[in-house]
């Protein structure tokens, strides 16, 4: 006679098997000519790229030609003889052999930024994502940006790696924080073959259809992470894996790159903590109604307890916390009376941006398409032309509104 366990069992090896076939599925819907495609959205014809590196447009092609000639770039798409289009990655390539100036050379700390809120659906990945993808593209400061997905549901995978086959040997940031402590993992199998940790490290982290936008995903087995630090402390009374995420992994890739993203799920657990104890700043996203301001705050009220209870550096670490309203509604202001409360509360502002990001069918059909709102063209149909149009204004003043308070906070790196 089986029990409701056994059947649960059963269930989830049913489940595990039908989520490989679906992820196979999605995977092989999203073909090399997919990412191509993606990849051209992005590109540059004659006139933009030289207007991007500052020159005309005949100075920019002797430039260009020269560049070519000594193996610097390979020759760009040529979709026509007298049409060239200039992917990110030629781009990035010219205008570091051009010496043009980037964010790296203020040589500025890394920004470690958590998204947080306790709160569910106040759209955390879609910010963090519109956040990194769009920080990402801005040519002239060229950040190098690592987005590290903490939230065992691994949404973020879907925008910034489509064409990842599904695999067994892909490791997340919680395998390799645990490595050391499973003996029979792929971390350690990597170990016995040679490797080194910083090799294992960096060799998990993936790149994108953006050559600067690199991503550590996640998988649902990440939720093991905080039933192993319990386990530990209740043994031991210490909550060392609180410690793992910047002594194993930032600690050893922060000088890589300018700014690391951190997304976690809606909880209060060591997963989420360590993401604290790893950061130096704060955003927390929400939703602008009345259930969902009030769970925020009640979130932003608990903050310094539950620092204090938990991070072993009280933390201190945090240099700055900021609220960002998103899934506005833009039209007719029907969030105006809770926005106006919420910048109320938070000192008049002083803790919000003004900035916000706005419900808009594009970040749906990002989702669907599995992509960003920046991949997306009119031709290709995927939402209304309007609603491209009506996100734009509001996504351009966020990264460059972002940009500047991240400048502002940026310390320069004290001399070895």
């Amino acid at each position: 006679m089986t029990t409701l366990i056994d059947d649960l069992l059963k269930l989830g090896q049913h489940l595990d098997k039908k989520n490989e076939e679906r992820y196979k599925a999605v995977s092989k819907e999203r073909t090399f000519h997919d990412i191509e495609r993606i990849i051209k959205n992005h590109a540059l014809n004659m006139v933009a790229a030289a207007k991007a590196c500052g020159m005309n447009r005949v100075t920019f092609k002797a430039k260009y030609d020269e560049a070519v000639k000594l193996g610097v770039i390979d020759e760009v798409l040529k979709p026509n003889s007298s049409s060239y289009l200039f992917t990110l990655k030629h781009m990035h390539a010219l205008m570091d052999w051009l010496k043009l100036p980037k964010w790296s050379d203020k040589n500025y700390e890394t920004h470690v930024i958590n998204s947080q809120n306790q709160k569910g659906g106040t759209g955390k990945s879609t910010t963090l994502i519109t956040l990194a993808a769009g920080l990402s593209l801005l040519l002239g400061e060229r950040l190098k940006i690592l987005v590290i997905d903490l939230d065992p549901q691994g949404s973020l995978r879907k925008y910034l790696l489509p064409h990842q086959e599904y695999a067994f040997d892909i490791l997340t940031a919680v395998d390799i924080m645990l490595g050391e402590d499973e003996s029979d993992g792929l971390y350690q199998e990597y170990l016995d073959d040679g490797l080194s940790h910083e090799e294992i490290l960096k060799s998990s982290i993936h790149e994108t259809h953006i050559p600067n936008l690199h991503v550590l995903p996640s998988f649902s087995e990440d939720e093991r992470f905080s039933q192993a630090a319990w386990m530990h402390f209740a043994k031991t009374g210490d909550l060392k894996h609180v410690k793992l995420l910047k002594e194993k992994i930032i600690n050893s890739v922060k000088d890589d790159y300018d700014v690391i993203f951190l997304d976690t799920g809606p909880h209060i657990n060591p997963l989420v903590w360590s993401a604290q104890y790893a950061s130096t700043g704060m955003l927390v996203p929400f939703s602008p109604k009345e259930l969902d301001w009030h769970s925020t705050s009640q979130f932003l009220r608990n903050l310094p307890h539950q620092l204090m209870q938990t991070l072993p550096n009280k933390g201190e670490n945090i240099e700055w916390l900021k609220v960002l309203a998103t899934n506005c509604n833009a039209e007719f202001n029907r969030d105006q009376k809770v926005l106006s409360a919420s910048r109320e509360a938070l000192a008049s502002g002083e803790w919000m941006f003004p900035a916000r990001m706005i419900n808009s069918q594009a970040f749906e059909a990002a989702a669907q398409n599995n992509c960003t709102v920046f991949d997306i063209k009119k031709v290709e149909k995927l939402c209304p032309d309007k609603q491209l149009d009506k996100i734009k204004p509001y996504t351009d003043i966020l990264i460059n509104e972002f940009l500047g308070f991240i400048e502002s906070k940026s310390k320069v790196k004290a001399d070895e």
